[in-house]
């Protein structure tokens, strides 16, 4: 039984010494092989070096049929990669945004903005964000994603197990991580809380908790005025904590003060208004 395995692996790695040696290492960089479940062969792919090979792997994770058995490296020994199983292995590409975002406006379709819009403008708004700040971040698909349900929990009958089981665990942690715990807010007080939840988040969770309150005062010009005055003098409050009692890098500095600018800029034109009447 030893000896047939044996024979079945060295057939297999004979034939990726064939089709390794036929990509050359000045033109390639990876070998994909592929075994297609309905033809019951194994396919191959040729990465080149001016190629992505995230965008390769994506197009064979989304084939139906096809799946990832090796990816070997032309910059590492092959031997050595064939002496040990997986040596070089990618991670398919995490492609749940396209979902993410129907889930999002079926659970929220029936709920309004305060300005009359469908809510889900508000989770497409802080996928924006978090797209425009954290675009080098390795995990910003999962980040998008989150986006767009962060606020199911909170809004809608949706539970955490439901977000894991579709989306993943990282997503569901953060999405856990930006749900505001009602009883205890209650019990805290709304802006007390609020402190108290943004300074204990992790950096990721931290990071889409900015997005979403940026992409909220970004709406406030639709607001009656009253709320417009309470939720910016909040935001200040929540600001101001945050900054006297974290370290805080130079991307989350940058949202906060956008967040800031755009505060001042409503007082000022309140200001300009209540003068020239």
């Amino acid at each position: 039984m030893n000896g047939g395995k044996s024979m079945k692996e060295n057939i297999y790695n004979n034939m990726v010494r064939s089709i390794f040696s036929k990509g050359e290492k000045k033109t390639h960089s990876h070998l994909i092989i592929v075994n297609d479940k309905d033809d019951m062969e194994y396919v191959k792919f040729f990465v080149k070096r001016d190629e992505d090979i995230r965008d390769i792997i994506f197009n064979i994770v989304s084939h139906p049929t096809y799946e990832i058995i090796e990816i070997y490296h032309y910059d590492m020994n092959l031997e050595k990669q064939i002496q040990e199983p997986r040596a070089y292995h990618l991670e398919p590409i995490y492609n749940k945004m396209v979902e993410a975002y129907a889930f999002a406006s079926e659970r929220h379709k029936n709920q309004k903005r305060i300005d009359g819009s469908p809510y889900i403008t508000h989770p497409e708004k802080v996928a924006q964000l978090v797209a425009k700040y954290f675009p080098n971040h390795p995990r910003i698909n999962e980040f998008k994603t989150a986006s767009y349900l962060h606020d199911v929990i909170e809004d809608t009958h949706t539970t955490i197990e439901e977000i894991e089981e579709h989306f993943g665990k990282f997503v569901a942690h953060l999405v856990a991580g930006v749900t505001n715990d009602e009883e205890m807010k209650k019990k805290m007080g709304k802006t007390d809380y609020l402190c108290y939840k943004i300074l204990n988040m992790d950096e990721d969770e931290l990071n889409i908790k900015l997005c979403d309150r940026l992409a909220n005062i970004l709406d406030l010009n639709s607001a009656p005025s009253d709320f417009k005055d309470k939720y910016a003098t909040e935001t200040l409050l929540i600001m101001n904590y945050l900054m006297s009692n974290r370290v805080i890098d130079s991307i989350k500095r940058e949202i906060i003060k956008e967040i800031n600018d755009q505060i001042n800029q409503l007082r000022k034109a309140k200001i300009l208004e209540l003068v020239a009447s």
